[in-house]
């Protein structure tokens, strides 16, 4: 979906927010009761939404690079999601996005997941970063694989702390969500910019599993829903998120609360970033696209 007014005649402020593995129908402007989406509601409603448009891939590093570069995931060479001890990445022999809003006199950032290149730390010898592709900017990035997906309450894994992330001063351990980190540099992006046209990728890492949503927010939505029988085996969404004794107390993927808790938070960082266009005068000049 997107939203823009009337655009000035100066040239428009572009950002892109990019939700990692999440399904449309989670959204309430597509008829979700449950997940709690004002803002991106709000958008869908003053905007267009794209309602008659295909995927270039249904997983994670193909789309990625036809989105940067506007080609088909063939014809970059990126056919499946990279592993972290990957080979291969998104050249830069391929022209992509940010590159050509740089060289048109654009600031350009961005923030959060990249997943188009092998690493280091994996035995990976060729590693593409997102400032090999125009970003003059970029936070929040990995630096090693990710795993089985990051959208940690504080950044711990598995009583491990996270130390993947390319993000400076993080609190390890203590309050800070993810995900609302990264609302927060992109707002802080936009205020350094305020002055000059700027294309902001804003790249979540949510809500891929596994489900971790915000203490608080997880509770909010455990008290929307009962959870009912499952046939299934094994629900690997209830397992993600930590909940005992499935099938019995089964969480349906329409109805999980880790998974509207981490949607919420996103939808959160849409209206901040909103907010922010507006109170800066930008909203009239920013085309705004999730």
């Amino acid at each position: 979906m997107a939203f823009f007014n009337d655009l000035q005649a100066k040239r428009p402020n572009i950002i892109f927010i990019l939700a990692d593995d999440l399904g449309w129908a989670e959204l309430g402007c597509y008829g979700n009761h449950f997940n709690e989406t004002p803002h991106l509601d709000r958008l869908a409603k003053r905007g267009v939404r794209f309602t008659n448009a295909y995927a270039s891939a249904p997983v994670c590093s193909p789309y990625r690079a036809a989105f940067l570069t506007g080609q088909y995931p063939a014809r970059v060479g990126i056919l499946d999601y990279l592993r972290p001890n990957s080979e291969n990445g998104l050249s830069p022999s391929h022209l992509t996005l940010p590159e050509m809003f740089r060289d048109a006199g654009y600031a350009t950032g961005m923030i959060g997941k990249w997943h188009l290149s092998g690493y280091k730390y994996h035995g990976a010898t060729k590693v593409v970063r997102p400032t090999d592709h125009g970003f003059e900017w970029n936070i929040g990035s990995e630096i090693k694989g990710v795993g089985n997906g990051a959208n940690f309450w504080p950044y711990i894994f598995r009583t491990q702390p996270i130390r993947w992330l390319d993000l400076p001063d993080q609190k390890l351990g203590r309050k800070e969500y993810l995900t609302d980190r990264l609302n927060h540099e992109a707002v802080q992006f936009i205020e350094r910019n305020k002055s000059k046209p700027f294309f902001l990728y804003l790249s979540h890492y949510a809500p891929h599993s596994i489900l971790n949503g915000k203490p608080e927010l997880v509770a909010k939505y455990r008290k929307k829903h009962v959870p009912g029988k499952s046939t299934r085996e094994r629900c690997y969404l209830c397992q993600d998120a930590g909940f005992k004794g499935d099938p019995q107390n089964h969480w349906a993927g329409d109805h999980n609360p880790h998974l509207g808790a981490m949607l919420n938070s996103i939808d959160d960082g849409v209206g901040l970033i909103m907010e922010k266009l507006g109170s800066l005068g930008l909203d009239q000049n920013t085309i705004l696209i999730f």
